[in-house]
């Protein structure tokens, strides 16, 4: 069995380009944001450049569109804060690192959701699975 000292991640590092992001506009809905804003979110959000940085679990992304540039660092298991298009409060725990995935779930507002980043051959597939309670 391998110590915590011993585990290896899978190095993201690199510029990635967003192949798709699924249920994103189904997620703002669900988050209640208004139509407005939620089809410039989907339009910008559509194929952003995404750039990571990474030490071991700790990663730095910086994804850029035509409207704005967002840019998150975090630890696996330690909880960050972001803030939502609509600029809502979200606490997100990063899970876990895995050969091609990044997991992540978010409390926002009131909402819950879980988001999975499939890596593979640069590019992202953003999977956003909406459990709303």
């Amino acid at each position: 069995m391998e110590s915590d000292t011993e585990r290896t991640f899978p190095d993201f590092s690199g510029s990635w380009k967003m192949k798709s992001s699924e249920n994103f506009e189904e997620l703002l809905k669900a988050l209640g944001v208004n139509v407005f804003l939620r089809k410039i979110a989907v339009a910008a959000a559509s194929k952003p450049a995404v750039k990571i940085t990474q030490q071991g679990e700790s990663l730095s992304i910086q994804t850029s569109t035509s409207v704005r540039t967002t840019h998150v660092s975090f630890t696996v298991g330690e909880s960050f804060n972001e803030t939502t298009v609509d600029g809502r409060a979200c606490t997100v725990m990063p899970h876990s690192i895995s050969a091609h995935h990044i997991f992540l779930s978010v409390n926002c507002y009131t909402k819950s959701y879980f988001v999975r980043f499939t890596m593979r051959k640069y590019q992202c597939i953003k999977s956003i699975i909406i459990y709303i309670f």
